[in-house]
Formats: C-alpha cells, structure tokens, sequence
C-alpha cells in the first residue's frame, strides 16, 4: 500500500501527529508513505520521513503543479487528508483546492480518504471563529467529494458507530503504557528544582495565542494567577511546563515556576506528556489531550461555562476578583467558552464529536474562573487519589473500546 498523506493546516499540527502515527503503522506493514504538507506540518513530518515531504507554497498554480508531481510520482493506491475541509477554510491552509483542482480529484484513480478530527466532514456547515463581541469570522466547510471515504480518529472520536455520524472509527495510536521510573524521573529532573515537586503540562496551539491577540484577549497574562489560586497551597510545590510560541505566560504573577517550551519534537513531547501529574488545556478538541488520556496522564480541560452577568452574581472570592479585573482592563474579556478563544460549549455541540462519545469522561472539565468562583478542582485532580481513581476508572472503559477498533494501515486495505 502507498499512502499519500494531505496535511495542509498552517495553524495546527494536530492533524499532522495523528498522520505520523498511521504512517508508523503503514510502514510497519511493509507500505511507503509521502507528505504534501504545509510549512507549518513539514517542519514536524521531516525528521522522521526527510526525503518524503513536499512542502506547499502561497501561490496556488504551484500548489497544484507539486501535487500533480508527487501524484504522478508517488502513485499512491491511497490518498488521505488530514483534514479536507481545511482546503475550504479561509487561510487555513495554503491555497491549493479551487474549482478545476476539485473536478480532478474526483477522476483520480486512486482511493479518497478524509480524517475528520471534530465534525467538519459531517456536513456543510458555517463555522465562526471567535466570541460574536469581538469577531465576525466565519468560514464555510464546503462538500466532500462524492467518492471519498470518512474516517474517525479516536481517541478523540467516539469509539462506537452513531446513528447519523459519517464514518469509520479507528485507532491511530496504541495505549501509552507508564514510562519506567528512571525514565520518569530523568525527564522530570529537566524542569524540577526538587524530585518531590509537582509538574504540570500546559498546552497553548499557535492558532490560540494568534486569534487571542489578534482579538485583544489577555487570558494568558492572568492565566498563572488562576492557578495559583485553583493550585492552593500546591502552587509553591508546583512547576508550569507550558508547550506554546515560546514566551507565553508570565513568570512573575504566581507562585507556581513557570517555564514557557517553544515546540518539541514529537517524541520528546510525549515523553513529557507521560511523565507529568497532569496535562491541562484550554482546547477541548486538542489531540494532545486526547493522546494525555489514552495513557496514564490525568488530564483536565480548562473553560469558562459563565457570563459576566453570572460572575457578578458571585459571592466574593480571589478567582471573581481576577475575572472583573480582567474585565475592567479590557470589557469583553469575560466569556463563555470551551475552546479558547473561538467556540463556546453550543459551538462546541454544533460540531457534534461529542454527541454520544464518552471521550469527554475521560478527563476532568475545570472552569478556569472555578464554580461560582470557588477554585481547588486542579489541586483535587492533582492530589485527591478518590477523584483520580474514578477519572482512572472512566477512562479504562473508554481506552479499553478504542483498543478493540482496527489500526489506521488495517482500514485503510480494505477501501483500497
């Protein structure tokens, strides 16, 4: 089997890991895999497939000539795309699917494949971008192509067929296992002043910090005083590893240590990954936290489920305090999301990966502002073994499902 992988974001890389592990399993088979990748996913698919990567312009005529090149070429039996809507979504990717360009691959005599990651290859749907106050940004997902197949990466996908849900699940990466202690402990010693400190592990996407900037949000400026408020007497013990652009949170503005890592490699991330005591995120549809909970990494999505009318409503307290502070520095900074900064939890359902999928049990959901203002859920995600267990207990049923389903390499021999 010869897969061509399609991976054009220029905002994420998500897409492109989910890539690398079914090409690991394709070329476990015996198959050969080739990338047209944007410049943003080249530079992550190139160290470990340096002579199989063709990187995409800004100019759409030569777009189409590399991928009428790699296409005579590399001959692929199998062409997925990580994920088609992209192509259709603004400056999402680089520009490479107009009209002609679209006729044509519907005549290719080759299989199409789609990833859809969260729910834009369900149908055609707008998709807005940022809180209504501040963004009017929209883009539409566009029809895939008659002929192309759906597939459903899981974790992150429900592991089960939904009534009404286009597509095939299937596994793209197998269950962590708990690194061995010495491994553990040397990869912890890179960021602890002291073995027995905690270490958390903070994942900022570049579209995040991009879109909150460009919108004037400061959430990450007063992100470390909130956990130092929900951390409590942990804060002092605790150290803030946070995978972002490389300066995003401020180190002075919280008891915690705060050390901002610009992008790792993939290996040496999920090394982290595995060796914290806890993964947080803002992004309920990351794939970094899907790959924290198909392991032994406890894992919490921040939020933010309350409106400025609510946090007003409040009875006092540190975490209501920061959030008006916020909000008289800059009104409209208070808000209600599950993605930050562009969706909101009926964003969130419009999309539909959700719906039915006990995924979002395997993980604990915190808001960021704490409920009704009272903080402490990530000190108890990270310290009480009650609340771990039964969050340990919800995720072995779910990992457990997902290991039944068929590998990537395995689903795709049988639409070849």
């Amino acid at each position: 089997m010869r897969v061509l992988f399609v991976t054009p974001s220029v905002v994420g890389s998500g897409e492109a890991v989910t890539c690398l592990h079914i090409a690991r399993d394709i070329r476990a088979r015996g198959g050969e895999v080739a990338f047209l990748a944007s410049r943003t996913t080249a530079s992550l698919l190139r160290p470990e497939h340096p002579s199989r990567v063709v990187e995409l312009t800004a100019e759409l005529e030569e777009n189409q000539r590399r991928w009428t090149d790699i296409v005579h070429q590399f001959e692929p039996s199998v062409i997925v795309f990580a994920d088609y809507p992209l192509l259709q979504l603004g400056d999402a990717a680089p520009p490479l699917a107009d009209a002609r360009w679209i006729e044509t691959i519907a005549e290719l005599p080759t299989s199409l494949v789609t990833l859809d990651h969260v729910g834009y290859c369900q149908r055609p749907q707008l998709v807005f971008f940022g809180p209504a106050h501040r963004s009017q940004s929209s883009a539409s997902t566009g029809t895939l192509p008659v002929s192309m197949e759906i597939l459903l990466p899981c974790p992150i996908n429900g592991p089960d067929t939904e009534v009404g849900r286009k597509g095939i699940p299937f596994r793209f990466v197998p269950v962590a296992d708990e690194l061995s202690g010495a491994l553990r402990r040397s990869v912890r010693r890179r960021y602890l002043a002291a073995g027995t400190d905690r270490l958390i592990v903070h994942a900022a996407p570049v579209w995040s910090e991009r879109v909150a900037v460009q919108l004037g949000l400061r959430l990450y400026d007063h992100w470390p005083r909130l956990m130092d408020v929900q951390l409590g007497d942990l804060a002092a013990r605790t150290t803030v590893v946070s995978v972002n652009s490389g300066a995003l949170l401020p180190g002075d503005r919280s008891r915690m240590r705060i050390v901002n890592q610009p992008s790792l490699p993939p290996f040496d991330f999920d090394l982290l990954l595995r060796s914290c005591d806890l993964f947080v995120t803002e992004n309920k549809i990351s794939t970094t936290l899907a790959r924290a909970c198909f392991g032994p990494t406890p894992a919490a999505h921040l939020s933010n489920p309350s409106r400025l009318a609510e946090v007003h409503a409040w009875p006092p307290s540190a975490l209501r305090s920061i959030a008006l502070e916020m909000e008289r520095e800059d009104p409209g900074s208070i808000f209600s999301w599950e993605v930050f900064p562009i969706w909101s939890t009926s964003d969130v359902d419009e999309l539909g990966v959700f719906h039915g999928n006990s995924y979002a049990e395997t993980f604990e959901s915190c808001p960021i502002f704490g409920r009704r203002g009272e903080g402490g859920a990530i000190a108890e995600v990270m310290s009480d073994p009650v609340r771990r267990s039964v969050i340990s207990e919800r995720r072995a049923d779910y990992c457990e499902r997902v290991a039944r389903l068929p590998g990537a390499a395995e689903v795709l021999d049988m639409l070849v």
